[in-house]
């Protein structure tokens, strides 16, 4: 059973949902980080560009070493750190475009689910933030019961929140976060 708007694992502890493959869009599959897409998920996290209004580039270890963890047991992983990553790969090409996620996140006090969407920028403009997050958001708010879910997105992001919009999120406010910057929260209900 899935508590309020957190990703916390049952009573009995399992995990619930499809956390190896999430399932296909049109142009996309939806799958758990594997070792084969360690190198395009540190290019990603390391691009100053993609991460621009999330913090800014991570170290390249750092991130080998999180995502390597994660491809090895994403079902404790989710567990112990409420969070879901899924690839996003073409399948025509095998080529990873970016991640999508479901992350714990506290806001004011609360625990929110926060839905990610993250793409390599030479996939920008393709609408495919908006077709592999379809689905995430469908799984959240069907599939795991959540009431809501939310995007922090940098005011400035406007592709962001072009996706959020598409996705059917509206404007809640205007949030402070920890670090002190100014972010927008946008949030969907079932």
């Amino acid at each position: 059973m899935w508590f309020g708007n957190s990703l916390a694992p049952a009573e009995d502890g399992t995990v619930n949902g499809t956390l190896d493959l999430l399932g296909e869009t049109k142009r996309l599959l939806l799958r758990a980080p594997q070792e084969r897409d360690l190198k395009e998920i540190a290019d990603l996290w390391t691009d100053p560009r993609a991460t621009e209004h999330i913090g800014g580039p991570r170290d390249r270890d750092m991130v080998l070493d999180s995502f390597r963890e994660y491809a090895a047991d994403p079902y404790a992983c989710a567990q112990d750190e409420g969070e879901r990553w899924w690839s996003i790969v073409e399948p025509s090409s095998g080529q990873l475009v970016g991640l999508c996620a479901l992350l714990d996140k506290e806001i004011d006090g609360q625990i929110e689910t926060e839905l990610g969407y993250f793409l390599l920028p030479a996939h920008w403009g393709r609408g495919y933030a908006t077709e592999a997050a379809r689905p995430v958001v469908e799984h959240a708010l069907s599939e795991l019961g959540l009431e809501s879910l939310v995007a922090i997105i940098h005011p400035e992001n406007a592709p962001s929140v072009g996706v959020a919009r598409k996705l059917g999120m509206e404007f809640d406010r205007q949030l402070l976060r920890p670090d002190g910057v100014v972010r927008h929260l946008y949030r969907s209900r079932r």
